[in-house]
């Protein structure tokens, strides 16, 4: 790195357990040696795929919700 460049700043890091059984761990052991990834990585983007696609619908729902709340709110107005 040249003097002049700044360190990149990385976001902060949460740490959280996880337990599974054993089946769950040797299966997970099998399939990123055959991925050839650490099982830690593994899960890490399985969640943050899984995150992503749950909150994808979460923000649907929410802006459907707005926009009835809104219709409602003009459907009442023009009863008025």
């Amino acid at each position: 790195m040249k003097p002049d460049q700044k360190k990149p700043e990385h976001s902060p890091k949460y740490k959280r357990g996880l337990s599974m059984s054993e089946k769950t761990h040797n299966d997970l052991t099998e399939l990123c040696e055959h991925l050839g990834i650490n099982p830690h990585s593994y899960i890490s983007n399985e969640i943050a795929k899984a995150i992503q696609r749950d909150r994808l619908s979460l923000m649907v729902k929410q802006h459907q919700d707005d926009a009835l709340k809104l219709l409602a709110g003009l459907i009442s107005n023009e009863k008025d």
